[in-house]
């Protein structure tokens, strides 16, 4: 193979590798099911200054009606176990400017010494959850956090 065949084929792999940086990595969709991840590993970690660090002042959900009541009942809830196993997976992510919807699968086991406890969802029913968040400079924010019915 010439130089310029070895020439097409560089720039045919860097098209190939920018492309999967781009979905993998680099995409606000891929931003947001990162952010979404980082949510779910505070939470694992029961660290609850991080884990209420990714919502955004305005938050409210489908069972709190302002952020106040959420904190209260996350440090709570934090504090009565030891820690959390909390599995996600996204369905579908879509951004516009700066807001972003994220339909996804959510089940929470609280985890206290040998005591395991369903928070949201089963392993084999899991919770369909929609999330709206908002982009706050390099961070994506959660504004709101709903159950998604239209699926269930």
């Amino acid at each position: 193979m010439g130089t310029k065949g070895w020439a097409i084929v560089a720039v045919a792999a860097a098209i190939v590798v920018f492309y999967f940086s781009w979905t993998m990595f680099l995409s606000p969709e891929a931003q947001v099911e990162r952010a979404l991840q980082a949510v779910a590993t505070a939470g694992e970690e029961v660290d609850a200054v991080t884990f209420l660090s990714f919502f955004d002042p305005s938050y409210t959900d489908y069972m709190h009606a302002d952020r106040a009541t959420f904190v209260e009942r996350v440090e709570g809830a934090f504090e009565r176990v030891d820690r959390l196993k909390v599995t996600i997976r996204a369905i579908d992510v879509s951004v516009d400017d700066d807001g972003a919807e994220a339909r996804f699968e959510l089940v929470v086991v609280a985890i206290r010494g040998e005591d395991r406890m369903l928070v949201v969802g089963t392993p084999f029913q899991p919770e369909l959850v929609r999330a709206t968040l908002r982009r706050g400079g390099s961070t994506w924010n959660i504004v709101r956090v709903d159950r998604d019915l239209a699926e269930q």
